[in-house]
């Protein structure tokens, strides 16, 4: 993939924001726990996914850690399995978003049988009103019952980017074409919800980032919050209803909100951009606010302005 330049990001004195990089939503007991050595088949991080389930959770992990990684390992290529269980005919929903900020992080997704057969793989989402998306996403119908292991990987440049064989570790063509990094997973079974994504950034990528944008000459922030409803596919398709919002935190006051008129609805597939503005008359440090949503997400995220 050509590497596309990264949007800059404007700051007043010592005031940032940004999300939260570390754990930028909270989702409690929806969550799946990624735990490495999880580079085949055999060692799939379980889900809790069985046969004639239905419903949604998110995993976080990232591309290149673990003992193949190219941060931690021997760049021999990490990348990282679940496991779902599913009867003929449910439907597998895949969604994989950027956590971090880097904008040439490009990830891979591929679903496998039990044998290590490979049966669905999406690289880069493409849409022809913001061009190359780097966020991969799939929806496959098992066309038997049994176990299904999603594998999650960087694209690599010219060679197949997925191991040469899933039921072995250790076996992946080497480090990523696109830089690896920190990822939120979205594995669902028979769902049909919501699935917003904060972007940021005029190049299409998902980078779960708030860009602050300076009024020369005021003590002013200003910066675009853009979501994206990205439940389309298959079965995963429900418009994202915002009912009420309301900025909390220890600087909430300083913190104001245009463009998001609600109630309001983003269909699948469709975003909404709105502006908000720091107000720095007087301040100095850390501003620290969320931008609380009320929505129809079963994740509940919150936007974070700190």
């Amino acid at each position: 993939m050509k590497k596309l330049p990264n949007p800059g990001r404007g700051f007043l004195s010592r005031v940032l924001l940004l999300l939260s990089l570390t754990a930028p939503f909270s989702f409690g007991q929806a969550t799946v726990t990624q735990t490495e050595q999880d580079d085949s088949i055999p060692t799939a991080n379980a889900t809790g996914f069985t046969a004639g389930s239905s419903g949604i959770k998110v995993a976080f992990g990232h591309t290149g850690d673990g003992i193949y990684g190219d941060v931690s390992g021997d760049q021999s290529g990490d990348v990282d399995f679940f496991k779902i269980s599913a009867n003929a005919g449910q439907v597998i929903y895949v969604n994989i978003n950027n956590a971090g900020i880097d904008p040439d992080f490009d990830p891979l997704v591929a679903v496998y049988r039990a044998d290590g057969e490979k049966v669905a793989e999406n690289d880069d989402e493409t849409d022809t009103s913001r061009g190359y998306d780097r966020t991969s996403r799939l929806t496959y119908t098992a066309d038997a019952a049994g176990d299904y292991y999603i594998c999650v990987t960087n694209w690599i440049a010219d060679t197949p980017s997925v191991p040469n064989d899933p039921l072995t570790p250790g076996t992946s063509p080497g480090p990523p074409g696109g830089n690896s990094g920190p990822y939120q997973l979205f594995l669902g079974l028979d769902v049909a919800v919501p699935i917003p994504q904060f972007v940021g950034g005029s190049t299409g990528y998902p980078v779960p980032a708030f860009l602050p944008i300076k009024v020369l000459g005021t003590p002013r922030l200003d910066g675009r919050v853009t979501i994206r409803n990205t439940s389309t596919g298959a079965a995963p398709a429900a418009a994202y209803t915002i009912t009420s919002y309301a900025i909390t935190g220890p600087h909430a006051s300083r913190f104001t909100v245009t463009g998001l008129n609600t109630p309001l609805t983003v269909a699948p597939g469709a975003e909404i951009t709105a502006t908000v503005s720091f107000d720095g008359v007087g301040f100095a440090g850390l501003a620290q606010a969320t931008l609380e949503l009320t929505t129809n997400d079963p994740f509940a995220q919150n936007f974070k302005l700190d």
